[in-house]
């Protein structure tokens, strides 16, 4: 009997195929997971051969791919050191040159800190010497010891810091105000080297703003004193130019001198100074104070009826109705240069004032001085008399410039005239007399 197969082929019906076909239904089932395994590892088998084969054959050019790799990678490393070296001496280039610029800087600042040191020491050597000269109107400085380096304390013992500006003075010469404090704290160093510089300059300007202020309020007042000089006689630029005699040295010129602001304006300031103090002393020993007190004119300067011969005569001075005794005291300071009886005018004293200027008390009953005595307003150096050629006690006083009789009312008018100008009175006449070893300063 024929039996048709799985595959439609016809097969023997026997026992040999009844014996196999349990067992080829059996492999059948079994063999697939082994085929597909045997399937994975044929292509994973042919892949590796494939990719062997492809890198035997290409090795070299992968090789060479791997070594320019590697040495692109290296370039650009090498590269990217190289700039970031130029980078770093640019950097350390200009760190180089900030701080060369810096130390420029500070070198500078730390020059015109002793320059403007010397500077307020300039400023308030003259506001001293206008103080002495007998400027009312200046005070000293109040910009001493000046420091631009100074830490900003909470308050400054002395000077001025680049933090806290200066005091103001009590009294206003005209000068610009100081730039406002600031903290260097708060600031970059470049900014505080910006604003140290600023304020440098700001302290110089205020230098020379003050001695422009000084040399205006000098230049006022000393106009005014030649008005004094003047009007009793006397030539003012000739007093002025004394001020430069006894004077000497070598000829060093200073370099720079013309072509520096402050140091012209400070020289210009020392001789508008000079001026006023020569003018000042000259008349704080000008005959400007009446001889005796509750003295009265009873006869003037000039021509006059001669008491005597009742002609026409000169009268070189001016007649003080006074009682005999009074004292009497010299109109200002000065040197006694006659102390004795002179002709007509009876006991007299004669002091020398200076500058040409000489005054002359007569018909002294008395005479407290000697030859050669320096006396000042409160020296009594007589009494009023009647000697000499004289009617009756007074007191005949006469005032000579250049040895030449002048009105003494021309000093009694500058009198009122400097006592306008300063805004007071002439001191009253101490009552206590004064010895005759009085020494006295002002005297030319």
């Amino acid at each position: 009997m024929v039996a048709h197969g799985e595959f439609g082929r016809a097969e023997p019906r026997g026992s040999w195929g009844a014996l196999a076909d349990p067992l080829r239904r059996e492999a059948l089932t079994v063999g697939r997971p082994v085929a597909l395994l045997f399937a994975a590892v044929f292509v994973v088998a042919v892949l590796w051969a494939a990719v062997a084969t492809w890198a035997f054959v290409f090795r070299d050019e992968v090789v060479g791919r791997l070594i320019q790799h590697q040495a692109a990678l290296r370039h650009s490393y090498e590269d990217r050191l190289r700039d970031f070296r130029a980078r770093l001496d640019t950097v350390t280039g200009r760190q180089v040159v900030d701080q060369e610029i810096y130390d420029r800087r500070m070198m500078d600042l730390l020059k015109r800190q002793v320059q403007l040191e010397d500077r307020q020491a300039v400023v308030d050597s003259l506001v001293r010497q206008a103080q002495l000269s007998g400027s009312a109107a200046v005070e000293a400085s109040a910009g001493t010891g000046v420091n631009i380096f100074a830490p900003p304390p909470d308050r400054p013992a002395s000077g001025v810091s680049i933090s806290t500006p200066p005091t103001p003075s009590n009294t206003d010469l005209g000068a610009p105000p100081l730039p406002t404090s600031f903290t260097p704290g708060t600031y970059s160093l470049s900014e505080n080297l910006l604003r140290a510089d600023r304020f440098v300059n700001a302290m110089a300007t205020h230098h020379v703003e003050t001695l422009k202020a000084l040399s205006s309020i000098v230049r006022r007042q000393t106009a005014r004193l030649r008005e004094v000089v003047a009007e009793v006689g006397l030539n003012p630029d000739t007093i002025t130019a004394a001020s430069r005699a006894n004077q000497g040295g070598p000829y060093i010129p200073v370099k720079g001198a013309g072509d520096d602001l402050f140091t012209r304006t400070a020289l210009a300031t020392q001789l508008d100074l000079t001026a006023l103090d020569r003018l000042r002393r000259t008349v704080d020993v000008l005959p400007l104070r009446r001889p005796a007190s509750d003295s009265a004119i009873t006869s003037g300067f000039g021509v006059r009826v001669d008491p005597f011969t009742r002609a026409p005569a000169l009268h070189p001075g001016i007649d003080f109705g006074l009682p005999e005794g009074t004292a009497v005291y010299p109109t200002g300071a000065g040197r006694v240069t006659v102390a004795d009886v002179t002709g007509g005018y009876g006991k007299m004293v004669e002091v020398d004032h200076g500058n040409g200027v000489v005054t002359r008390y007569a018909h002294l009953s008395e005479i407290d001085v000697r030859p050669g005595t320096v006396v000042t307003v409160d020296t009594q150096i007589g009494r009023v008399g009647t000697t000499g050629r004289s009617t009756g006690p007074h007191l005949h006083y006469e005032t000579r410039i250049s040895g030449e009789a002048v009105d003494p009312t021309r000093f009694l008018r500058a009198a009122d005239k400097l006592a306008l100008f300063e805004g007071e009175r002439l001191p009253a006449r101490k009552t206590a007399q004064s010895t005759s070893s009085t020494t006295l300063s002002a005297l030319p």
